[in-house]
């Protein structure tokens, strides 16, 4: 293999009981061959059998599928991305949802811009609605720590608004985030301690502490089916713990405490009479907003400790366990 033929960007997609939407990601991602030399892996999350053998069937044979013992998570499955990539010396990883769909030129843009900016760790794309793709649904997103505020740039204008240059964002989300493997290195990758959600915003802040920036790329596009991979309650809970962690992780106590007052006395009820008791009725709902608390009231507890710091992460790898690219 001549240098020019190396993989420069390891692709992956992941993976947890839903093969009929990841087969047609793959499709997606195929279409992509193209724009860039490119090395294709579907990470499994220690999905049922059935679900499990329909990839080994069906997966194409340029298509890598890495099978986990368990299920770790979503950051889980992406710092094995971020390893591989790591192990193989490819400087690029892409990280993707198993519910996505790719625009033409997407891949080929998010390089680009990271070989014409050294100081970015990771370029990611304008990430449209599926079935209304003129529909911004994020063009990265905007942070605030005094109320664990996280809001999506652009969420629901037309991509006519979007602008013709790159953008540097306070955080990317990691539906389809390239990241630059060295990045990874220098900062280490996923907190495993999130499960799901809000483990690339904390990513996102922790790469900014590290010196490096983030960027919104809007000539890359992505189709985003929205909430595939979880059922509606247990995406709330984690979006609520994982709220309350990142703000224990990042904020200042002036913030936590603002913020904690904010969510027990004000956020929090309103958004359970407003927009779940109707829905799901009241103990479901009851059982959705008090465990996120309660979780995080007893992880202080047992760490002896409200305010976490990275010690209380876990972090993979770290950056003692890749290589520099």
């Amino acid at each position: 293999m001549t240098v020019d033929d190396r993989p420069r960007v390891l692709a992956a997609i992941v993976n947890y009981n839903r093969a009929d939407l990841t087969l047609v990601t793959v499709d997606s991602l195929l279409g992509l061959s193209g724009e860039a030399p490119m090395m294709a892996l579907v990470i499994d999350s220690a999905s049922a059998t059935a679900d499990l053998d329909r990839l080994r069937t069906e997966l194409p044979a340029q298509v890598s599928l890495m099978e986990l013992a368990v299920n770790g998570g979503y950051g889980a499955a992406c710092n094995a991305a971020i390893r591989q990539a790591s192990a193989e010396d490819v400087p690029f990883v892409w990280l993707l949802n198993n519910d996505i769909a790719f625009e033409p030129g997407c891949l080929r843009e998010l390089v680009r811009v990271l070989d014409d900016c050294p100081d970015l760790a990771a370029s990611a794309p304008v990430v449209v609605e599926f079935d209304r793709p003129d529909i911004i649904l994020s063009s990265g997103m905007k942070v605030g720590m005094r109320f664990g505020r996280v809001s999506h740039r652009r969420w629901g204008l037309s991509v006519a608004s979007l602008p013709s240059h790159v953008e540097r964002v306070d955080a990317v989300e990691a539906s389809a985030l390239l990241i630059r493997t060295s990045a990874a290195a220098a900062c280490g990758g996923f907190d495993e301690g999130f499960f799901m959600y809000w483990e690339d915003l904390e990513w996102s802040l922790r790469a900014r502490n590290h010196g490096l920036a983030l960027a919104s790329v809007p000539t890359a596009r992505v189709r985003h089916r929205l909430s595939q991979s979880s059922a509606p309650l247990d995406r709330i809970e984690y979006m609520i713990r994982n709220r309350i962690r990142v703000v224990r992780l990042y904020g200042t106590a002036l913030d936590q405490a603002t913020f904690m007052a904010y969510m027990v006395f004000g956020w929090l009820p309103a958004y359970a009479l407003t927009r779940l008791i109707f829905r799901y009725g009241p103990g479901p709902t009851a059982r959705a907003v008090l465990r996120p608390l309660l979780w995080n009231i007893r992880d202080a507890a047992r760490r002896g400790h409200w305010r976490l710091t990275s010690a209380d992460q876990l972090i993979g790898p770290r950056p003692s366990e890749t290589s520099q690219i």
